[in-house]
């Protein structure tokens, strides 16, 4: 799952880790091995976002509401919008159940 970083701790907690989360708020780790790079590529939009989520097999993204990445993914045909509400928008991959 990609995850806004204010959201980690949080989906760690109440998925009690049944889904691995993208990144968390201890960012010591996920900038050691790259990812913390990589989730802001992601989060800026850059041309290689949508392969960044292919790389890290992301079935799922859980997002703030207005984030320009949910524009970037409610346009591409391989993501679907599955849940909004005023402050946060899920995205799931097209085909995955």
């Amino acid at each position: 799952m990609f995850n806004n970083y204010s959201y980690g701790g949080y989906l760690i907690y109440a998925l009690d880790g049944r889904n691995k989360v993208f990144i968390d708020g201890r960012t010591d780790i996920y900038d050691q091995v790259g990812v913390l790079t990589d989730y802001g590529r992601i989060g800026r939009v850059e041309p290689i976002a949508l392969q960044l989520l292919d790389v890290y097999s992301v079935q799922s993204c859980l997002i703030e509401r207005n984030e320009a990445l949910g524009t970037l993914l409610a346009a591409s045909p391989r993501w679907q919008k599955v849940y909004a509400d005023g402050q946060s928008a899920l995205f799931v991959r097209r085909g995955h159940s």
